[in-house]
């Protein structure tokens, strides 16, 4: 042995160790360990709680909630690469953070844009990008030629007649006052109809559902909103639901009173960013169909209640729309978690028709609702088996989702999981937030795992 090695052997076991470390550490410390593959959208990947990258967060909730949920994840670098949903669309949250953040992400959303609506509801002073908007102004059209239909505006003559005004057959009669005036006249003379709204066709099937309907996806270029394509989902026919063509049932005589329309909006709260905008297109069709002559040659009223976005305020906000105002209809509420207890313990026990303009949930196809809660977006079930399908086709193959805890949230999640995972995608972590918190740190670690 040299006369140098001999005196600085530990020197060389100590180098010779500190490079099988090394190499060790490349290697990853496991030979059964796999990488998982990146995503081909930009942003930081996390650690799972499993092992493994959580490639991009789905964001399932409400803009209130997003501001400080998605600002904490970046500024706390937990991740930054999200999968956005309709409850997440908004603009104004974007702005708020710092939207070159999100540049290039995409995002879902039940119905696409409109064209000839977007510029009827532009020069009213609407903003045509809010979600929803033209869900809302439909649901007001659907109300009227339901009464008009029915020559009556007790809420369950109003229902009867529902049908029979939006699905096929029937003649074609689309959105503003020059249709109405038509389909006033068809309806008098017994003549079936089929509203195609400025959401497009509103099929009513058995559940109250909407049978068929677009999901847009969008992404955020040059740091705006902007849609990029819309897939069809025809939920009916998956799942063999009828779609009824409905009959007219028409009272002998017309009402003296006005038909009187409630509409229970979120002015405040975690939806109070939606809810303005939905408001003001119902205000605007409502405005249409009294300069074409009203219903039964009288102006059609509105009274309208906010429910911040809570179940206890919605259901408040709707007995005194029910009880006191005596309402004939109800427009509302938003989020699926005020419209399902609305339905079950006020509107329908009263027998009054209610037709939400925003909830998706698919736990209101099964409400115990007499037939009298209808909605015009389509459920999230397509919401869910296009995100699924999409955040696949973007290479992603490991995502958590952190969702608001409601019908809404929960059912969203649930089904991007089960579609997702039907495709091979892994989903390490499924998180409930609650609406408004002040933090939302410790639920965004849980989700990506650090």
């Amino acid at each position: 042995m040299p006369q140098w090695l001999s005196r600085h052997g530990w020197l060389v076991v100590l180098v010779v160790a500190v490079m099988g470390l090394f190499a060790f550490a490349a290697c990853g410390g496991d030979d059964d360990e796999e990488k998982t593959p990146a995503a081909t959208t930009a942003g930081a990947t996390a650690t799972a709680a499993g092992g493994g990258e959580v490639e991009a967060l789905a964001a399932i909730f409400y803009p209130e909630s997003g501001r400080v949920a998605l600002r904490e994840a970046i500024e706390q670098n937990l991740i930054d690469n999200f999968l956005f949903v309709d409850g997440t669309k908004s603009q104004s949250m974007f702005d708020e953070i710092g939207v070159e953040a999100f540049e290039g992400m995409y995002g879902t959303q039940a119905g696409t844009a409109n064209k000839e609506f977007a510029t009827v509801f532009t020069a009213a002073g609407g903003n045509p990008d809010a979600p929803y908007v033209r869900e809302g102004y439909d649901t007001a059209y659907l109300i009227a030629l339901a009464a008009v239909s029915a020559n009556s505006t007790k809420g369950t003559d109003i229902r009867d007649n529902l049908r029979f005004v939006a699905n096929p057959p029937g003649e074609k009669i689309g959105f503003g006052a020059d249709e109405f005036t038509r389909a006033v006249s068809l309806l008098a003379a017994g003549t079936d109809i089929d509203y195609v709204g400025a959401s497009g066709p509103v099929d009513l099937d058995a559940n109250g559902d909407l049978a068929s309907g677009l999901v847009e996806i969008w992404q955020i270029v040059k740091g705006k909103i902007t849609s990029q394509e819309a897939r069809t989902a025809d939920l009916a026919k998956d799942t063999g639901t009828d779609v009824p063509a409905g009959s007219q049932k028409r009272a002998a005589t017309a009402p003296t009173s006005p038909l009187k329309i409630g509409v229970i909006m979120s002015t405040t709260g975690d939806l109070s960013t939606f809810g303005p905008p939905i408001n003001d297109s119902i205000v605007m069709a409502i405005g249409e169909i009294n300069k074409a002559g009203g219903v039964f040659g009288q102006d059609v009223t509105l009274a309208t209640a906010d429910d911040a976005t809570n179940p206890d305020q919605g259901q408040a906000a709707a007995r005194q729309l029910v009880d006191v105002q005596g309402v004939h209809a109800i427009i509302g509420a938003l989020a699926s978690g005020v419209s399902l207890p609305i339905a079950e313990n006020v509107t329908s026990p009263a027998g009054v028709l209610q037709i939400s303009p925003a909830s998706t949930a698919p736990t209101l196809t099964t409400a115990r609702d007499d037939d009298l809660l209808f909605r015009t977006p389509i459920s999230d079930v397509a919401q869910a088996q296009v995100l699924a399908a999409f955040a696949d086709e973007l290479g992603l193959k490991t995502v958590c989702t952190l969702y608001v805890n409601s019908d809404y949230g929960q059912g969203l999640s649930e089904g991007f999981v089960k579609n997702f995972e039907a495709l091979g995608g892994s989903v390490p972590a499924q998180v409930p937030i609650e609406q408004q918190q002040t933090t939302y740190i410790s639920e965004i670690r849980r989700c990506v795992g650090k």
